[in-house]
């Protein structure tokens, strides 16, 4: 083992291990992987594996019983080690903690470091930290009328809150709602930063007269990337000992990272996701805060799926 002294000190590592993947993956020990660079077999503490979104995710963990912290080289090691046998995500777990240069390598090249006190708290490992990767049309509308059976024109000034249905009564939504509908029918191929305008066949309730509504919009596509945490909700039953899963949760964190036209986003070694999502400018406050905060503020998207791959975002 890639350890020094007692194994049974690090026992609850792995007990607590398979409580947080039961059911969602396996957790085994002292395992010997063939290097993909090395070609020679390597020896594991803990691999975990699990399924994300049809994706076979493995987890290298690595236990230091050591008399001292674990400093730069010892990191090194590992990080040679998860490199060669192809892990998404390192975790290493110390004894007698790390050295404050071990825990900036760490930090810097994604490898998560734990002291052994660390791994006896409930959910000290629930989840996988990555990178959101965000393609977000934001729609500025630029023309709203209304046409009426009598052939004459009503220019808005706004989204008034009206609600469209289409000649099978089918709700169409409010005007900001058809402005999205609309330029999402052009898909992915067709979709330029161009101006853009068209009618829409409708009737309206509160105005037994409409006949259509007129609609257009300047896109504008944002491509960025913010580095996010995949971990599931739930807790843990004392009476089997296992892991129950009540849902799902993204969190975002740090500033959102705008990229240029044909860019891509920065490397990494583990899962990126991706979220597409279309937003048209409005009067509404909510609405637009709820838009600025998936960029720059705080945002989180939740779930009560149990299985994460019915989550609205996608693997990359």
């Amino acid at each position: 083992m890639a350890m020094d002294g007692d194994w049974q000190q690090f026992e609850s590592v792995v007990e607590n291990l398979e409580k947080s993947f039961s059911g969602s993956g396996t957790v085994t020990r002292n395992e010997r992987i063939m290097g993909k660079i090395s070609g020679r077999k390597r020896q594991i503490d803990v691999c975990v594996r699990v399924k994300l979104a049809g994706e076979d995710i493995f987890f290298a963990v690595e236990c230091k019983n050591w008399s001292r912290k674990v400093d730069v080289k010892g990191v090194e090691s590992f990080i040679g080690l998860k490199r060669d046998v192809g892990a998404h995500l390192g975790i290493m777990v110390s004894s007698r903690g790390f050295t404050k240069s071990a825990y900036r390598l760490a930090d810097a090249l994604g490898i998560k470091l734990y002291r052994y006190e660390d791994t006896k708290r409930d959910g000290w490992f629930n989840g996988i930290e990555t990178i959101m990767v965000v393609e977000a049309w934001e729609l500025t509308p630029t023309m709203l009328y209304l046409k009426r059976s009598d052939g004459t024109i009503e220019f808005l000034d706004s989204d008034r809150d009206l609600d469209f249905f289409d000649g099978s009564d089918q709700f169409l939504g409010t005007a900001a709602t058809l402005v999205r509908k609309v330029w999402e029918k052009y898909g992915p191929t067709e979709m330029k930063e161009e101006l853009w305008s068209c009618e829409v066949p409708c009737s309206s309730p509160d105005a037994n007269d409409i006949r259509s509504i007129g609609i257009g919009a300047r896109p504008r596509l944002i491509r960025g990337y913010r580095n996010g945490r995949l971990q599931y909700e739930g807790l843990v039953d004392d009476s089997s000992g296992k892991a129950k899963v009540s849902g799902w949760k993204m969190l975002f964190f740090e500033p959102f990272n705008e990229m240029k036209p044909k860019e891509s986003p920065k490397q990494v070694e583990t899962l990126s996701l991706l979220l597409r999502t279309t937003h048209v400018r409005t009067l509404d406050v909510k609405t637009e805060s709820v838009f600025e905060n998936l960029l720059n503020g705080y945002f989180e998207l939740q779930t009560e799926l149990k299985s994460v791959t019915d989550l609205c975002v996608r693997f990359v």
